[in-house]
């Protein structure tokens, strides 16, 4: 990639900056842990808690208490989150390696399995992990911590059981409990033998490449970064005739004026374009021009009719794409056009629509030759939502032909249909195309800032674990097509983040739900650009 000379100027001087004033803080103290079930344990904590001029990390944690926990939503009286016990924790851990936690149910419920969870992590970083279900009332958390430090761990029982996915729609859904599971929290401590290596590995770290951008696996985007805790209100410097005294919806939408915490993501082996490189025309534009330059396949020309299309960025998806397309628009609309096609309603109702507007696409661009495509695609929340609750059978009742719910059965449906949907963009010509995988939409826990109805319940399947699930139908469907289409991770890096969603000045509950903040658009945007210019001018990268 070229960088414009002040960007790379910039780069430069702060990667010099790295060597001198890297500052490494050594805090060793015992704590103590006395449980139910878990024998007293005596460790020996160790935080390194590191400074980088280049990354700005490690210069806050998160303790016990500063990110919300159950934030209001009515729950039900009954939960078989009493039943559990940790069964098997060791409270120490290694950097970029796996840390499990087991729990049990005792209840005669428990004995098969079939609860879901919500699990989070926070301390230098806010992580996610996954949970297996070994069907005997045993379940085991796994966390792969990156950064050295401590780190709060919650295990949370949204739902003590489910049906399996594939029998929605039902009449009888559960009902979200979002209890804590007893003993928890746990402190997880992440400590590293070679202190120095954990510092220094973050500050000298090349570009992202697109095999680091893109997932091979459906929980590979766990292992590959995490959100950083960057600033905490508590520890700026307190001013008495502060002048910023006005509430600024940006400030709170960035979790600066709302949770007091300023986050940002950082990938593990690589880094991602800056916001100052990705607001600077003239690097986009330069590999734009090089990628022209390219030689014709077996030919000492250059190939001029390249050179004359203009990228264009079709995004294909909800609500959640069109709030992604106007951010995109705002940072690389000088350089890279746009536009985007609705999924909204579901892909039941839009794909005639889509189809048909690929189409038209492809056949002006085949006369004019002036564009090169870049697609990016999903469909998912609109799908759950319409085609597999309760409430909207109404709705969907007259786009299934009026069949019963008992006789429908709306993952099947989405299985089909997505399948169609792949085949259309597979065979519309474009240089990139990318499925982006489900957001977590619905959380419920750490959820902030939001007026949650205080006599109404939220069912299943509107709910991360659902999507989840949905997520693994969609990676099953995009096998066949692995050479041909990339799968970015959308649904972990919001998993993580059910503090930071859609905020507008009454923070009305819909959009809260479904669409994440805007932090987390712009990684997305990121990747995608970063993308974009790999495929242009793969050469400088």
């Amino acid at each position: 990639m070229v960088l414009s000379h002040h960007a790379s100027a910039q780069l430069a001087t702060l990667l010099l900056g790295c060597v001198g004033m890297t500052l490494l803080r050594f805090r060793s103290y015992t704590t103590e842990f006395s449980f139910l079930s878990v024998k007293p344990v005596t460790i020996q904590k160790k935080e390194f808690l590191a400074r980088s001029p280049l990354l700005n990390m490690y210069t806050d944690t998160l303790y016990p208490g500063e990110l919300p926990g159950y934030t209001g939503w009515a729950r039900p009286k009954t939960t078989l989150a009493g039943s559990f016990r940790v069964t098997q924790y060791q409270p120490t851990a290694a950097p970029n390696a796996p840390w499990v936690v087991q729990v049990h149910c005792n209840h005669a419920e428990c004995h098969s399995g079939g609860s879901l969870f919500y699990v989070r992590a926070y301390g230098p970083a806010v992580l996610t992990g996954t949970v297996q279900d070994h069907q005997n009332g045993t379940y085991t958390v796994e966390f792969y911590p990156m950064d050295v430090g401590s780190y709060t761990v919650e295990v949370v029982l949204a739902f003590s059981s489910h049906p399996a996915w594939n029998m929605f729609p039902l009449d009888q859904e559960p009902v979200y409990e979002g209890y804590l599971l007893p003993q928890f929290p746990l402190e997880m401590v992440v400590a590293s033998q070679d202190s120095q290596t954990s510092v220094t590995r973050h500050t000298q770290l090349p570009m992202c490449n697109m095999a680091q951008l893109f997932e091979t696996s459906v929980d590979g985007a766990l292992q590959k970064g995490r959100w950083v805790v960057e600033e905490k209100n508590i520890q700026g410097m307190y001013q008495k005739n502060n002048k910023s005294v006005e509430a600024v919806l940006e400030d709170y939408k960035a979790g600066e004026s709302s949770i007091g915490v300023h986050m940002k993501y950082v990938p593990d082996t690589c880094t991602l374009l800056t916001a100052r490189a990705a607001r600077d025309a003239g690097t986009l534009q330069s590999c734009i021009e090089q990628g022209s330059m390219r030689k014709k396949p077996n030919s000492t020309k250059t190939d001029t009719k390249r050179r004359q299309r203009r990228p264009f960025v079709l995004f294909i998806g909800d609500s959640n794409f069109r709030l992604q397309q106007e951010m995109f628009e705002r940072f690389f609309g000088q350089t890279l056009d746009s536009t985007r096609i609705s999924t909204e309603g579901g892909i039941l109702v839009k794909l005639p629509e889509i189809r048909k507007r690929l189409d038209e696409l492809a056949a002006d661009n085949k006369k004019s030759k002036s564009r090169d495509y870049y697609v990016i695609f999903n469909t998912g929340l609109h799908d759950l939502d319409k085609m597999c609750q309760k409430s909207w059978r109404k709705h969907r009742a007259p786009l299934i032909g009026n069949v019963s719910d008992a006789d429908f059965f709306c993952q099947a449906a989405y299985k089909e249909s997505l399948t169609e949907f792949v085949q259309v963009v597979d065979n519309f010509p474009a240089r990139l195309k990318v499925w982006q995988s489900t957001t977590a939409g619905w959380p419920k826990w750490g959820n902030f800032g939001i007026s949650w109805p205080a006599d109404h319940f939220q069912h299943l399947p509107a709910d991360p674990t659902a999507i989840m699930d949905w997520n693994q139908v969609a990676w099953d469907v995009l096998q066949p097509y692995k050479n041909r289409i990339l799968v970015q991770d959308a649904y972990w890096l919001t998993l993580s983040r059910p503090d930071h969603r859609e905020s507008n000045r009454v923070n009305a509950l819909g959009p809260h739900l479904v669409h994440a903040g805007p932090q987390v658009y712009f990684v997305l945007l990121q990747k995608l650009a970063m993308a974009v210019l790999q495929t242009i001018c793969p050469s400088n990268w």
